[in-house]
């Protein structure tokens, strides 16, 4: 939005200079008296003297005032009636960026999904959807919307796709299988087209759609609704797993492992407890507990005894 409101700008001043270059040009009348005696003798309506008796300040509320009603008022017109017609006036493109990720679909939590790329990779986002612009801002990160056209390989060369890390392909909302796969051997034509080396991820709704995008045009297929209800059997199964689950899918630089013996801090706490606490005060994630030969990882009811050994992921 902030880049078309600069555009809107650029496109009035240049409209505004031409007009100052072209007015002397009218009439001898005009070349005679100067751009705005030219300006307020048509607003005075040839009225000569009245225009010599003004004051020289009110020669420019004249000029200005002429230039609104011929160009900045007309102009705005025209845009306000096309943001109410859906007509976009400027071509939103991700040209400028590079190493971005692109996501063509439906992502259900758009900003959740976007502020972990950003925080893990510090990626710029490209969304191609119906949105004509995100519903926030990250400061770390541009955000750039592009509403999509039937024309795919025009919708990637607007995202830049050549210069992307990935593309990830999502279901539109209420999307029937049969356009969903349409829509995505169209986008991985034209994306291989344009980027023969692109990474393509393929979101599904459920598992069993799988055998219809088995293709090398793919890298990853992600059944996510099976997913989630994998993880939500396990959460059941094993407490504790699900914010272990999120640290160690966290990517962070620097990090190393390391086997130490067990702080007496420690001792008595179960393995969950402990977690927490070595995440809140050493700023290390507690991976496995050494037991003399054996190595317990995400135990369930594991007690913490003095002699044992942790593993633990922090900074190196």
């Amino acid at each position: 939005m902030r880049l078309e409101i600069i555009r809107v700008a650029l496109t009035f001043l240049t409209l505004f200079f031409l007009a100052a270059l072209l007015f002397p040009f009218l009439d001898m009348e005009t070349k005679r008296y100067g751009l705005v005696h030219g300006v307020l003798r048509i607003l005075f309506e040839d009225d000569l003297d009245s225009i010599k008796s003004l004051p020289h300040f009110l020669y420019w509320c004249g000029f200005i005032l002429k230039m609104a009603a011929t160009y900045t008022i007309p102009f705005f017109a025209a845009l306000v009636l096309a943001k109410f017609m859906g007509i976009r006036l400027f071509e939103v493109n991700a040209k400028h960026l590079q190493n971005h990720a692109v996501i063509f679909g439906h992502i259900p939590d758009l900003e959740t999904f976007a502020k972990e790329l950003v925080q893990s990779r510090s990626l710029d986002i490209v969304l191609i959807s119906t949105l004509e612009e995100f519903p926030f801002e990250l400061l770390d990160a541009e955000l750039v919307a592009i509403v999509q056209s039937p024309n795919r390989e025009k919708d990637f060369q607007r995202a830049n796709i050549t210069h992307a890390q990935f593309l990830l392909i999502t279901p539109f909302e209420d999307e029937s299988p049969q356009d969903f796969k349409g829509r995505t051997m169209e986008a991985i034509l034209a994306a291989k087209k344009l980027c023969p080396d692109i990474r393509i991820v393929l979101e599904l709704p459920q598992s069993k759609e799988k055998d219809l995008f088995i293709t090398s045009e793919i890298e990853e297929i992600l059944p996510i609704q099976d997913y989630i209800s994998s993880l939500e059997g396990k959460i059941l199964q094993t407490p504790g797993i699900l914010p272990f689950f999120m640290e160690i899918t966290s990517p962070s630089q620097g990090n190393s492992i390391f086997i130490e013996p067990i702080p007496k801090e420690l001792v008595g706490m179960d393995f969950f407890e402990a977690l927490l606490e070595l995440k809140e005060k050493a700023n290390s994630l507690l991976l496995g507990v050494k037991r003399n030969e054996k190595i317990f990882t995400n135990p369930n009811q594991l007690f913490l005894e003095a002699g044992d050994q942790i593993f633990l992921i922090r900074e190196g």
